[in-house]
């Protein structure tokens, strides 16, 4: 295979990825029917208490939102008990109490270098699995590493060379299935990896298959079979002809025992078995790209909206009932053989059970605000858990269809902390359009500060991102930088080997301040907190007039040692206020401070600290993040250098921060969806 064809397949898979991600928008041609939400139950879900918040980190004051159920997660995974359930990352893996909420044991995982990272905790919670992939979409190999750890010590039991594609745990977690391919190239070698946990033999069958792949696999129930969907490509990148295989893996060698193909175009990418192993559930994606002859097909890979129902024994498909989302996030059995799906669309969730034996739905409702994320089923069938993107865990009873109650808290994470003429603190968590870089929705609460607990929006408060329609606005693949006070919008845009333009808005009024054409190779910087200046990366610091475009000043920052050659591509620069003193930040370099007046470096702060930062209002503090994943957030003495504070938060990933009006108090917001409180000002 060349390396020209494998980089169209490489960009026909990533492609395919990015349209099924708007696959209910796209490449249908009958109309999405409007979710039929059935009314809840009149049984009551279980009435629980709301447990006290876990102690907060050293040095914080409060905590604005809740740490319960919080677990930032890849996967889910009930215990077996189903008292508890485990959350697992890129960091590592938690177990987290059903009933309290709080985390009963942690693993912190080291760094890894693959491409990409998928981890699970078996329900019995004994063993920790975790298979790391170095992808490459040319000739070279594809290697992928399943490592079998015991948990939640860590210690590593085995570890051996898997395909790289699909993983599956069998329902009990004793059995590990991977299937994809294991040699060069999307194509080729492909296989199918079953082994016993955690010492068990493991075995491995190559399908050997010309122009087949791999889609993904799950286990029968009952049988010991291994169930395995490829399908077939074509020289124009279509695919075709996908079927299910039944494998053996309990004869020696493993047979292959039966097979039946999905109609048309289809091929069943998520699936779930029933716990008789009689009843297979299948949500298909489409091949609906659009084939030229003689160029390269537009490609549009799109989620069939339909649930199919198979009886696997007979290879027939009994049902074929509508799913009414847009996109399917979650499909399984439930005890009593009825399927639960769960799924989105505008903007919220979507939880569908349809019972036999005519698999219609009799139980329904929406989630708000929740469009994508991970789930999971108790083992008794009876509680739903949804993750949001900020990986707090939502608790739904399935029987009643009630939500669990619990602690005001955002969804998403947390990227802006006003504080209002009263002392009230705001934050504001924003989920972007990933496309464009703008906000689709805004979460906003507000806090007191002191205690921690929520108050009443204050009055006059304005969502961030509100404003009119910009005049001349910027096309869609510009780079756009918003200043702080959300008074000025600046963008950028052009190919990065000519002249490229620059413009400045107002924000109240929407009108164009002025645009003009600078020198290859610009971007922008950001805005002085006075908002006097937008300064521009233009292989040297371009200060110009923020209301006039008007340059006011050009310093050579690598030949003044303020930062690197290296360093000099990822520079931001701020006015510290007051207006004596630049901050300037690089990711090689870190924090810098530079004589406003004369250019000289007065400073060395911290070559790990990065954004998010903030000064407080006088300009005598600033703060910052000591590396993006750490958590660490330090608060250094503007004048001297000086490092003051070193606070340790427990939010994973620090996503905002802000200084109130005295400067005492700085809140750090999170990934997780909350804030802290700090005192950054007493020893």
């Amino acid at each position: 295979m060349t390396r020209r064809y494998c980089l169209w397949i490489g960009l026909s898979v990533v492609v395919g990825i990015g349209a099924g991600l708007i696959a209910g928008r796209f490449g249908r041609n009958e109309a999405i029917p409007e979710p039929v939400v059935e009314p809840p139950s009149t049984v009551a879900a279980p009435e629980i208490e709301l447990p006290p918040e876990p102690p907060l980190p050293a040095g914080a004051v409060a905590r604005l939102g809740t740490a319960l159920f919080q677990g930032s997660a890849n996967h889910l995974v009930f215990a077996s008990d189903g008292k508890s359930f485990f959350t697992s990352s890129w960091s590592g893996a938690k177990e987290i109490d059903l009933s309290t909420g709080r985390v009963v044991r942690a693993y912190s995982a080291p760094p890894l270098l693959g491409d990409s990272l998928e981890r699970w905790v078996t329900p019995d919670g004994k063993f920790l699995i975790e298979k790391e992939t170095a992808m490459a979409w040319t000739e070279e190999p594809v290697h992928s590493k399943l490592r079998i750890r015991e948990w939640p010590g860590g210690k590593l039991l085995q570890e051996t060379s898997v395909p790289s594609g699909s993983l599956k745990l069998s329902p009990d977690g004793t059995v590990v299935a991977a299937a994809g391919v294991g040699g060069r190239g999307y194509f080729s070698d492909p296989a199918v990896f079953v082994c016993k946990l955690p010492h068990g033999r493991c075995k491995t069958v190559r399908l050997r298959s010309e122009n087949r792949s791999l889609v993904t696999a799950a286990f029968r129930p009952m049988t010991g079979e291994v169930l395995i969907v490829d399908r077939e490509y074509g020289e124009d990148l279509s695919y075709a002809n996908a079927r299910l295989r039944r494998w053996d893996f309990g004869a020696e060698p493993p047979v292959e025992i039966g097979a039946f193909s999905f109609p048309g175009n289809e091929a069943g990418t998520r699936l779930a078995v029933s716990a008789d192993g009689r009843w297979l559930a299948a949500v298909a994606d489409v091949d609906a790209s659009e084939r030229r002859p003689g160029r390269l097909p537009k490609l549009l890979i799109v989620q069939d909206t339909r649930l199919q129902i198979w009886d696997i024994n007979r290879g027939e498909r009994i049902a074929h009932p509508e799913l009414g989302h847009e996109r399917l996030w979650h499909l399984s059995f439930l005890p009593d053989g009825s399927i639960l799906t769960v799924g989105s669309a505008d903007g919220n969730g979507i939880v569908r059970v349809r019972e036999t034996p005519d698999w219609r739905q009799t139980i329904g409702w929406l989630v708000p605000n929740w469009q994508a994320g991970l789930s999971a089923v108790s083992p008794d069938g009876q509680t739903l858990i949804l993750s949001t993107q900020s990986g707090h865990i939502r608790r739904f009873d399935i029987p009643s269809a009630r939500e669990y109650p619990s602690r005001p808290t955002h969804s998403v994470p947390v990227n802006e902390i006003t504080f209002a003429d009263d002392g009230t603190v705001v934050t504001w968590a924003k989920e972007l359009n990933w496309r464009k870089d703008v906000p689709v929705s805004t979460e906003s609460l507000a806090w007191d500060p002191a205690t921690g607990r929520p108050r009443e929006m204050p009055a006059g408060m304005r969502k961030p991102d509100a404003g009119p329609k910009y005049e001349n606005p910027p096309p869609e693949r510009a780079h756009v930088v918003r200043e702080p006070a959300g008074r000025y919008t600046a963008a950028v845009w052009g190919h990065w080997d000519q002249p490229q333009t620059v413009a400045v808005w107002d924000n109240a009024s929407g009108r164009q301040l002025w645009q003009a054409e600078f020198p290859r190779g610009v971007y922008p910087m950001g805005f002085s907190p006075g908002a006097r200046h937008l300064f521009l990366n233009n292989r040297a610091l371009v200060a110009v007039e923020t209301a006039s475009g008007r340059e006011d000043f050009r310093w050579d920052l690598v030949g003044r040692g303020i930062v690197t050659r290296n360093g000099l591509s990822t520079c931001s620069v701020w006015t510290v206020p007051g207006g004596e003193q630049l901050l300037v930040r690089t990711y090689f370099d870190g924090l810098r401070l530079v004589d406003a007046r004369s250019g000289t470096l007065r400073h060395k702060l911290d070559p790990h600290a990065r954004e998010p930062l903030a000064f407080s209002s006088v300009g005598r503090l600033v703060a910052a993040t000591l590396s993006s994943e750490s958590g660490t957030i330090a608060v250094w003495n503007v004048a001297t250098g000086e490092l003051r504070k070193t606070f340790v938060t427990d939010h994973g990933r620090v996503s905002a921060l802000a200084f109130d009006a005295s400067g005492r108090w700085l809140v750090s917001g999170g990934y997780d969806g909350t804030a802290l409180v700090w005192d950054a000002t007493t020893k």
